[in-house]
């Protein structure tokens, strides 16, 4: 259980939340590819940000540590470390197939550990609620007709509200963009 916000927000725009969590503490990680394995990478800077990646970990280093376990050679965060991070991203955008895939802002409630409930602290709480402001100013809560990308209703056009940037209604609008 937890808290999500889910949004379609492009690269550029997603700076701006990377960096009010960078503000607040962050450590910003992502995976990469190396020799056929995905590596944890961590950043305290932008630069840590990729155009070709589309999902991070922002970890609150003052709120606990990050345990990055390793499965079958590929590194993760361990369960434990979630308490401590807020996952993040933008959105992936397909071009050729016009296809927007929105990504999400999640933190997460608490967990059990041995039997005993221990909740996220209250720091990642309302910083997760400053991040949360941010995607929707960034990204305005709008009423949009799209398509969607289930085959059944290919040729369907359906109504719906999201929080989605400027850009991105121009590209539904104008382009026939699929919301997925």
């Amino acid at each position: 259980m937890g808290k999500q916000i889910n949004y379609y927000m492009g690269y550029k725009d997603f700076l701006s939340v990377a960096q009010t969590a960078l503000d607040n503490g962050a450590v910003i990680y992502r995976h990469e590819r190396r020799n056929g394995k995905m590596q944890m990478i961590g950043g305290a800077s932008l630069e840590i940000i990729k155009e070709d990646t589309i999902f991070y970990y922002f970890h609150f280093p003052t709120d606990g540590e990050i345990i990055i376990e390793d499965h079958f050679g590929s590194q993760y965060p361990s369960h434990s470390s979630e308490l401590h991070m807020i996952e993040a991203g933008f959105t992936f955008t397909d071009h050729e197939n016009r296809i927007l895939r929105s990504n999400r802002l999640y933190l997460i409630t608490g967990r059990y550990e041995n039997g005993t409930w221990i909740p996220r602290s209250e720091n990642i709480g309302k910083t997760y609620s400053k991040l949360m402001r941010i995607v929707k100013r960034i990204a305005p809560y709008t009423e949009i007709e799209h398509f969607v990308v289930n085959e059944m209703y290919k040729w369907q056009k359906f109504i719906s509200k999201e929080y989605i940037t400027p850009e991105f209604v121009d590209l539904v609008k104008n382009n026939d963009y699929t919301l997925g």
